[in-house]
């Protein structure tokens, strides 16, 4: 049976065994990914924790997919400093914040090979 949840990257909400889980499958996937597309052999975790939030989809309670993400408070000027929204045109950035107090970043959408 399929299921969804998210969960933080830091393992405080979860079982230490889910957590690992999720970690395992984020890591061999991009592990295996990057030893081809870009010769990595030793990718660290660091991506992974330097996300708040993972949503997991899991079939029959065991992560088959994920993606990370951080929801970034737009009131925060440390927050515009940031790489990832260093790429982005200043105009779109203050227009996201006028609209909305928080925007938030997705990333490393992982899938299991078997799924």
């Amino acid at each position: 049976m399929l299921g969804y949840r998210i969960i933080n990257c830091n393992g405080s909400d979860c079982s230490t065994e889910f957590y690992n889980d999720c970690f395992e499958l984020w890591h061999t996937v991009w592990s295996d990914t990057l030893l081809e597309v870009a010769q990595l052999e030793n990718m660290s975790s660091d991506q992974f924790l330097v996300n708040d939030n993972a949503g997991v989809i899991t079939w029959n309670e065991k992560p088959i997919s994920l993606f990370l993400f951080n929801q970034m408070n737009m009131s925060y000027l440390t927050n515009y400093r940031r790489s990832y929204i260093l790429n982005y045109p200043q105009e779109i950035l203050e227009k996201a914040s006028e609209e909305h107090s928080s925007i938030f970043t997705f990333s490393n959408l992982t899938v299991h090979p078997n799924f």
